[in-house]
């Protein structure tokens, strides 16, 4: 994100003159490169896009504290084609407003046989390459973000040849390459279905062990840490990202990866758990649930992040949810650890509140 400069010595015979004057430009330039203390840091973010107007419009509306968007928009199938949900007019929207765009790529309906019948395939993998490349050239993409998930373990050394091919394709195109990975840990078994979720014993993550972190950021721009869906079935209500569980995820990833290189991964939905059913959505309609069966919204505080539950005559709803509240704490996570910046899933999701008082000053020109 920095970018290193020459310095060159300046002749031994000056006049007092130019001599006072070059003086007065290299303390400028030192001031200059002073920490200046109050400033936010600068930080990539990077906002995820779907096909839905809400996402549209919250892009429209919020495009210029967005460093980067990556709209959820190709898959590829077990034969390696290429499938494109690519809306043009958003497209021709960024051009236009100088938004840079790198789109996802993800193996289709994450299923892992689809990973699989790519990965095991080198004629599929250059296949695939050069189909992405055409497409990133085409509509002059910033880059595209590799999203394989659910990928055997055994084809965890196939998954980092893919990027290294990958990665060699796309410098030949002037063509970014990222990687979104699933976190390390997942949480332990809980004790019971309303137990209180733990802060501690994080377990290794299945899903994890197909992703060899640093090798994969070894190819990569950059690296987003999927650090969300700690809770996810429907057996286990829980937080959709507790401080302690990222925390733990980030620590652990950050032996591998870089912190230059590495995005935290912000979740900006919600997840509600009524018998064995598991909704989401956005943060505004958890508060309109709250609001419909007056219940009051908590703060959790070991997991740092609001939750509330109601009956509505029938049976018990538990919510978790991400506001601008919690969203600060784990911008504050970001800057503590040094990072690159953050990801967020996803636009249309957010507390609207947050862009006025918790995303900080963001980079914008990141060629």
């Amino acid at each position: 994100m920095s970018r290193a400069q020459a310095i060159h010595p300046f002749p031994l015979a000056i006049s007092n003159h130019a001599g006072i004057r070059i003086l007065a430009v290299w303390i400028a330039l030192f001031i200059v490169a002073l920490p200046l203390r109050g400033r936010e840091p600068r930080l990539l973010s990077q906002f995820y896009l779907v096909n839905d107007p809400a996402s549209v419009q919250s892009l429209e509306k919020n495009y210029s504290k967005i460093s980067l968007v990556c709209p959820q928009w190709f898959s590829v199938d077990e034969a390696g084609n290429l499938e494109s949900a690519a809306d043009s007019s958003v497209v021709d929207w960024a051009a236009r407003k100088g938004v840079l765009l790198m789109p996802l790529l993800v193996n289709q309906r994450f299923q892992a046989k689809v990973a699989h019948s790519v990965l095991s395939d080198d004629s599929v993998v250059a296949r695939v390459i050069q189909q992405i490349i055409r497409v990133g050239d085409a509509n002059h993409f910033f880059g595209i973000q590799f999203d394989f998930e659910n990928i055997p373990p055994e084809d965890r050394e196939l998954y980092s040849k893919f990027i290294g091919m990958a990665a060699k394709e796309f410098r030949k195109h002037h063509l970014k390459l990222s990687i979104a990975v699933v976190p390390p840990f997942s949480p332990p078994a809980p004790a019971s279905p309303l137990a209180p979720p733990p802060s501690a014993g994080w377990i290794p993550n299945p899903h994890a062990s197909a992703y060899d972190y640093e090798r994969l950021a070894s190819n990569a721009f950059f690296i987003s840490l999927m650090t969300y869906d700690e809770y996810a079935s429907p057996e286990q209500p829980g937080p959709v990202a507790g401080g302690p569980w990222v925390e733990a995820c980030l620590r652990e990833t950050l032996k591998s990866i870089s912190r230059k290189k590495l995005l935290l991964g912000l979740p900006l939905y919600y997840r509600e758990w009524s018998g064995k059913s598991v909704h989401e959505g956005s943060n505004q309609e958890a508060q309109d649930l709250a609001t419909k069966w007056n219940a009051k919204i908590n703060l959790d505080a070991d997991q740092r992040e609001a939750y509330f539950s109601f009956n509505d005559g029938q049976q018990e709803h538990f919510v978790w949810t991400q506001d601008a509240q919690t969203l600060r704490e784990r911008i504050e996570m970001v800057k503590q650890y040094g990072l690159a910046g953050f990801s967020a899933w996803r636009l249309g999701f957010e507390d609207s509140q947050a862009w006025e008082t918790i995303f900080p000053e963001v980079i914008r020109n990141i060629h």
